[in-house]
């Protein structure tokens, strides 16, 4: 299984900022990692919970409101319980 629960990213110039919080292959393929890239840079990736949203959305944020709907795209995915 390799599913993307949300995959969303926007472009400024010739610099794109995305999102991606998917399932990992086999055989990690039950848990979900969030990352967060900036051009060709990795600049946020973590196993997704609830602290890695709260991390996210922080590290989005400080990127700058440009990405607002990056952040809420990000929110409105659930963690897992």
């Amino acid at each position: 299984m390799n599913k993307t629960t949300v995959g969303m990213g926007l472009t400024f110039g010739e610099l794109r900022v995305a999102i991606l919080v998917k399932y990992q292959k086999f055989p990690f393929h039950y848990v979900r990692r969030v990352s967060i890239t900036v051009g060709g840079l990795s600049v946020f990736d973590a196993t997704w919970d609830a602290q890695a949203k709260v991390s996210a959305l922080q590290t989005l944020r400080a990127i700058g409101p440009e990405v607002s709907e990056l952040v809420t795209a990000l929110e409105q995915v659930a963690c897992p319980s």
